[in-house]
């Protein structure tokens, strides 16, 4: 069975139901800022912006796992647009503001290669990307005059934003059986993102590796590609 990659904008903000496995890296600091990635594996269609962005501002992160950490390629595998996804969330704050659409990502693997813009090159907008904080004319977090985004566009000046970026997930495509022993030869494979704002960066692996022990049946008919996958503005549908 031929294995092909292929890249796609994901037309749907992202849940945080039946949560399967989260990634955090290590956050960067520099100056008056800090910057961070968290993966989670959640279904493909659903919409959990709002969800994963609350739970990043409020500092819940107990559950996540470490940067390298290991994710089977069973846990991320989608038909037609069904199915799940490990999205690489972000966390970042700023004590100079700034706007969702400056902030840049790059995300790299063997298999699809190398991709690299700004959110702003993607149409990003608070409703399916997260929450965006304005801390306000005293620059203080937490006080009466700050202005909390949930909806809008990306121009807004913030100091905080905390919501979904890229993504990637394995294209159903024939048989699970066939599908696994196609890409089996070829995992592990690490994907890379990393986000930045100015001076500040952070960087993210995960590693795609075969199920362990491998399954006798899954949910879905197979898989055939590997998508990278970046929320975008336009809902409920997919476009290469």
């Amino acid at each position: 069975m031929k294995t092909t990659t292929t890249r796609r904008f994901i037309t749907a903000a992202l849940s945080c139901v039946a949560l399967v496995i989260t990634l955090v890296s290590p956050s960067s600091s520099q100056g008056q800022g800090t910057i961070g990635i968290y993966g989670t594996v959640t279904d493909i269609n659903r919409s959990g912006a709002q969800t994963i962005g609350n739970q990043l501002r409020n500092g819940d992160t107990s559950s996540f796992l470490t940067n390298n950490s290991s994710v089977s390629i069973s846990q991320i595998l989608n038909n037609g647009g069904v199915g799940n996804v490990l999205v690489y969330a972000i966390a970042l704050t700023r004590s100079t503001t700034f706007t969702l659409s400056q902030v840049g990502w790059s995300d790299t693997n063997k298999y699809a290669g190398a991709s690299s813009g700004t959110f702003g090159d993607l149409g990003l907008t608070y409703d399916i990307f997260g929450i965006g904080i304005y801390y306000g004319s005293d620059g203080i977090p937490g006080n009466a005059d700050d202005v909390i985004y949930t909806t809008g566009n990306a121009n807004s000046l913030v100091n905080a934003i905390y919501g979904i970026g890229t993504g990637i997930t394995f294209d159903v495509n024939g048989t699970v059986a066939s599908t696994l022993a196609a890409w089996k030869p070829l995992l592990p494979e690490t994907d890379t993102v990393s986000y930045s704002l100015g001076q500040l960066s952070t960087t993210m692996n995960a590693n795609i590796v075969n199920p362990v022990p491998e399954p006798s049946t899954l949910v879905l008919a197979g898989i055939g590609g590997l998508t990278i996958l970046i929320a975008s503005q336009r809902r409920k549908s997919f476009r290469k």
